[in-house]
């Protein structure tokens, strides 16, 4: 369908588990963006792989965007296809890429389950979603997502770090 749409565009399929990432897509782009993807790859000394193979494809001063959840406590499986991987994790693993943080936000407060909070923020981040927050989805998602956004986009603003996905720019040294 996009290249149908955009003919005139290049559009590659990968699996970032594979290697051979940055040889398939060539370097020297300004920005790439791995939005809710990098937790897909499970093993660690592949994720340290894929960000080298994603330094390699950017060019020196190039950005990083990522959306993901930094854990502050412990990384968090879930079965075989997610790996949520600590901020100390990613700060090391980025380092070693030859990236620098230069922006972090939470993008999320209440649409999107507690993963990292504890204590009473955790267990009332936790109520709120079981008894509001889902079931408003599952039967109003229309609304749940206009009033999650206005109240997400707003409460995050304030915030440093938060409960689950968080975006982050980084950049290539060079």
């Amino acid at each position: 369908e996009l290249v149908k749409r955009f003919p005139t565009q290049r559009f590659l399929q990968r699996d970032l588990n594979d290697a051979g990432l940055s040889a398939a897509v060539g370097e020297g782009y300004d920005c790439i963006a791995a939005i809710d993807v990098l937790y897909h790859v499970l093993d660690d000394a592949r994720f340290a792989e894929v960000l080298g193979e994603l330094a390699h494809s950017l060019k020196p001063g190039g950005l990083l965007a990522v959306h993901d959840i930094f854990t502050h406590h412990a990384p968090i499986d879930h079965g075989r296809y997610i790996r949520w991987r600590t901020l100390a994790q990613y700060e090391a693993a980025l380092r070693a890429a030859g990236f620098e943080i230069v922006y972090r936000r939470p993008t999320f407060l209440f649409m999107v389950q507690n993963s990292d909070y504890t204590g009473g923020a955790g267990k009332a981040l936790n109520f709120m979603w079981r008894f509001l927050t889902y079931p408003l989805i599952a039967h109003l998602p229309r609304a749940a997502g206009a009033i999650g956004n206005f109240v997400d986009s707003f409460a995050c603003g304030f915030l440093k770090d938060g409960p689950s996905m968080e975006f982050m720019i980084c950049r290539k040294a060079g």
